[in-house]
């Protein structure tokens, strides 16, 4: 058996199985990115800045205009056409 992707190849029986996951497994992947996220950027701020407070107002600056960023980045590709299933 190999993995592709989401995509389980049993290559004993010939076959392809889609792999789902729960919801609780998104949520965990999804916290333990933006944990990971938030470390790398704090000590690469700090490491410029060597400095805590400023390093704490960049990620809170950060975080505040990717999330500006996030939701006219969804909204844009509401109105594109290409790649939907009517």
């Amino acid at each position: 058996m190999g993995f592709v992707g989401s995509v389980l190849i049993d290559l004993r029986n010939l076959r392809v199985v889609r792999m789902r996951e729960t919801r609780k497994r998104s949520l965990v992947k999804a916290i333990t990115y933006r944990v990971i996220v938030t470390v790398v950027a704090f000590l690469l701020a700090y490491h410029y800045t060597e400095s805590v407070e400023a390093s704490l107002q960049i990620i809170v600056y950060y975080y505040l205009g990717s999330v500006i960023i996030y939701f006219l980045h969804e909204r844009l590709w509401e109105r594109v056409r290409w790649g939907r299933i009517e």
